[in-house]
């Protein structure tokens, strides 16, 4: 009896061979060509290869590559008005052997537009006919007849997730984008909401006067359970001192006076107004390499938003 183990090393196997005999200059023509897509990217396949299309699509779209399905029946009776001059298709077939796809690529031509095949089989009617073409080769089904797509399926999905993977990075694709195309998930709600909805607000939050010991800032910090609090002078706001500080500056001076002193506090700290969107919050520390922001409204001191 076929070990189980052998079964996923038969597959991860075969999905390494595939990509190793993929030409890769043809690799980065067919992701210049995604990336620079004006129109869709449309799927197609039978089968498994069917799924595996719907899939892709899936993924395309959700990281801002638009995209559908069209089955190669469908598109035959009416779903090829769907097809825009600037669309690219991509065609996936294990055999690259099909009557529905010979049925329809005259009348794909006719459009002029540019099409990927992703099929084990570069002399085939798909490797021969479509403008790029990402062979595999032959890969070893991990099934033991050697029959159901097993393998050939796996590395067919994987050579679509790399695209689009690849695309993303042409792109710039950053995590506010996928944000912005997932509002339902957690990262969505996390930087679509505004800072008012998450930022903590000042009564939670460690405040000192300029005036504090070294002991009661320790307190303040403690009590709270953060690693920083907020130094202000009446209503006015001056800065952030953090227990990195601290530390810094008894390495420095282990004889620190414990009178709290202007020179220990991160003066003129980065604000955001509570009104603003949270990426831009989540942005612009990332950008700045800090780890929380001061939030003002009408200019006054109401809490703080951190990572």
């Amino acid at each position: 009896m076929t070990n189980d183990l052998d079964v996923v090393k038969t597959i991860l196997r075969g999905v390494e061979a595939g990509y190793e005999n993929i030409d890769k200059e043809v690799l980065e023509c067919v992701c210049d060509v995604i990336a620079n897509c004006s129109g869709k990217i449309i799927f197609m396949g039978l089968g498994k290869s069917g799924l595996i299309g719907k899939k892709l699509t899936a993924t395309f779209s959700s990281v801002g590559l638009p995209s559908f399905f069209i089955h190669p029946t469908e598109a035959a009776h009416g779903d090829l008005g769907m097809v825009q001059a600037e669309d690219v298709i991509i065609l996936l077939s294990n055999s690259g052997e099909s009557h529905e796809f010979e049925m329809i690529f005259k009348l794909l031509k006719k459009y002029s537009l540019k099409t990927i095949g992703i099929t084990g089989r570069k002399e085939s009617y798909i490797g021969r006919n479509v403008d790029f073409c990402l062979s595999y080769g032959r890969v070893k089904e991990a099934c033991p007849l050697e029959l159901a797509p097993t393998t050939s399926s796996t590395t067919m999905l994987v050579i679509g997730d790399l695209l689009a993977i690849k695309c993303m990075r042409r792109k710039s694709f950053s995590e506010i984008d996928f944000a912005k195309y997932h509002p339902g998930g957690s990262l969505g709600k996390r930087l679509l909401s505004t800072v008012e909805d998450i930022y903590i607000k000042g009564t939670s939050v460690p405040l000192v006067s300029v005036g504090s010991t070294l002991l009661d800032i320790i307190k303040e910090i403690t009590k709270f359970s953060y690693n920083f609090c907020v130094v202000k002078d009446g209503s006015k706001t001056l800065g952030i001192i953090t227990d990195g500080d601290i530390r810094r500056e008894l390495i420095r001076n282990p004889k620190l006076d414990a009178t709290f002193t202007k020179n220990l506090y991160t003066h003129s700290p980065i604000t955001i107004d509570i009104n603003d969107m949270a990426y831009e919050a989540y942005d612009k520390m990332e950008k700045l390499n800090i780890n929380m922001l001061i939030v003002t409204e009408n200019g006054e001191f109401t809490g703080v938003i951190a990572k």
